[in-house]
């Protein structure tokens, strides 16, 4: 099935953490978050980044953690800092394998609440509760020797002079029949950091069309087995394609839908995406979101 070039860089990082984390076993001490590289921006509203990157072994010899991540430090924008910070927070929590992700105040209890201006500190906040999420988990399946990974990258896929997108790709394994594949992705305001809403929830129903045929042609039609439109029926859950729960952004000319696997159809499918350009997609995208649209590169004009 075809993948956005968003995974292509995430393929090579799961590769170099796979490589990683078997050294690592070998020698079982947790390595300090190291910065790897800082990009600035050429004006104020543009986010610098340090890219930081580890591995480390929850319980040495079992659990294997690594990472890639890009977290925001330049700038003169902190809402926007401060706003994609407490994103990957948010999204982090979620990792923990010891935590019950539909337990609102159990998430709140684990996110991270501190500074907000140190990349390093949400990272370490995280190690610490990693490690102790794999044993939890373990001990609760009553399997303690079973053999957890979690990988994750992360950083900026998309700016403009109005907003900036932010994704994060997961593979992890606690147990099962196979590893399980996560995507997270969102869009942000750069005049207050905003978190924005891109397409009219009661606008879903009248997209639906739109959906099918995208999902059908950029992911299904090109699988080993080959689809028709009319077949989507029976690899989906039902009829209706809801929007994506943590997978929707603006990126470049397009809207990016990526579903979570086991999202809308059954986990062997991985993880269905598929990206709609602007000028399909106006009627349907809220107030918030059409602000943000970039002009043309030839005309000038918002498209």
């Amino acid at each position: 099935m075809k993948k956005a070039g968003f995974y292509l860089g995430f393929s090579l990082v799961l590769l170099v953490f796979h490589t990683a984390s078997c050294m690592h076993r070998k020698a079982s001490t947790v390595r300090s978050n190291a910065p790897k590289t800082v990009r600035k921006g050429p004006n104020p509203d543009t986010i610098g980044f340090r890219t930081l990157t580890d591995t480390f072994a929850a319980r040495p010899g079992l659990d294997s953690v690594g990472y890639e991540l890009s977290l925001p430090i330049g700038g003169s924008n902190r809402a926007v800092r401060d706003s994609l910070t407490r994103y990957v927070a948010e999204i982090l929590v979620k990792l923990n394998p010891g935590i019950l992700g539909t337990d609102t105040e159990q998430l709140r209890r684990h996110t991270y609440h501190g500074p907000l201006s140190d990349p390093n500190a949400v990272l370490d906040y995280y190690k610490k509760e990693f490690q102790k999420g794999f044993v939890a988990w373990a001990n609760e399946v009553g399997r303690t020797t079973l053999q957890q990974y979690l990988y994750f990258w992360g950083g900026k896929t998309w700016e403009s002079a109005k907003a900036i997108s932010y994704g994060i790709s997961v593979e992890c394994y606690f147990g099962g029949a196979y590893p399980e594949y996560l995507s997270y992705g969102a869009t942000f305001r750069k005049s207050d950091g905003k978190r924005v809403q891109i397409i009219d929830v009661t606008k879903v129903k009248v997209l639906q069309k739109l959906m099918r045929e995208a999902l059908l042609k950029q992911y299904f039609e090109d699988s080993e087995d080959g689809h028709v439109l009319n077949e989507l029926d029976e690899v989906l859950y039902g009829p209706f394609i809801p929007l994506p729960r943590e997978g929707l952004y603006l990126q470049g000319s397009d809207v990016i839908f990526e579903y979570a696997q086991g999202e809308i159809c059954p986990d062997a499918y991985g993880l269905p995406f598929f990206s709609l350009p602007y000028r399909r997609l106006r009627p349907f995208m809220t107030r918030e979101a059409l602000d943000l649209l970039p002009p043309d590169s030839k005309t000038r004009k918002v498209r």
